[in-house]
């Protein structure tokens, strides 16, 4: 009886061994799969930031005022989000991919109120305090969207001339996954589908090698026709201080501003 108790014992040892090791290929596994351009990553739920019970109620009570929400198959409808631009009257509209809380977004929509602001963030609670601020400052020249960049471009908006301006401020550098960076050949791409000829790409950064990254890329075959870089310093003089910047100056990086108007050649004709 102790021999088979014993042999019991090692029975239920090797099985949990084994599924320990079947969950580690699982994890395994995720975390290639994450880096699949055709599914939603991994990381999403991982690095979603806390959200607080005022921030959930400031969504529930204010997302239906400045929240957008778009479907595989119902792409926004910008010209009834903002209440005021008709086919008549165009009004100039800027789109910033990352805005965070909102602190670039707020100082602009409040210091432009004939322009329209669409800013785009996945983290809940950087728009649910954006949704706050726009309240208390009473803007209605904002709007928002809860989604990842590449999926707003791909599903959530016409592939028409839209923006004439793109905001890019401080993104993430992925050091150890290059290919989700937010400026990438993709991403590019979609802008273009949806930038106004003449209309200005911002892009500001503190990481080491990322204007370079920005500058090859723009400038690379598949840019270089449609994207032609100019001066940025008055763009960076208006731009406002955010807390990312503060942190990098505080950390003694150096924060660098590129500017590129989107000026496509015309098609030649066949």
């Amino acid at each position: 009886r102790q021999f088979i108790g014993l042999l019991l014992i090692l029975l239920s040892v090797a099985m949990v061994a084994s599924a320990a090791m079947t969950l580690s290929v699982k994890n395994t596994s995720t975390s290639i799969r994450s880096r699949s351009r055709n599914t939603k990553p991994a990381w999403y739920k991982a690095r979603q930031r806390p959200i607080t019970p005022g921030q959930k109620a400031a969504l529930r009570t204010l997302w239906p005022k400045y929240g957008l929400t778009f479907s595989y198959h119902t792409p926004l409808d910008l010209t009834s989000a903002f209440h005021r631009r008709t086919p008549e009257t165009t009004t100039p509209t800027t789109l910033e991919i990352g805005c965070g809380s909102g602190e670039a977004l707020l100082e602009y929509a409040d210091s432009n109120p004939d322009r329209n602001f669409l800013g785009v963030d996945w983290y809940r609670s950087g728009l649910a305090t954006c949704c706050t601020a726009l309240e208390s400052r009473g803007l209605t020249n904002a709007r928002l969207v809860r989604a990842d960049a590449r999926l707003l471009l791909d599903r959530g908006l016409p592939a028409v001339p839209t923006f004439d301006e793109v905001l890019i401020f401080f993104p993430d550098p992925w050091y150890r996954a290059e290919e989700r960076r937010m400026v990438r050949s993709d991403i590019i791409k979609g802008i273009g589908q949806r930038m106004q000829r003449g209309g200005i790409l911002h892009v500001a950064t503190d990481v080491p090698g990322y204007p370079d990254h920005v500058r090859e890329l723009l400038s690379s075959d598949e840019f270089a026709s449609s994207w032609r870089p100019v001066d940025a310093a008055e763009r960076r003089a208006r731009r406002p201080s955010t807390k990312y910047e503060r942190d990098g100056i505080n950390s003694g990086r150096t924060v660098k501003d590129l500017c590129y108007v989107f000026d496509p050649e015309p098609e030649k004709n066949p």
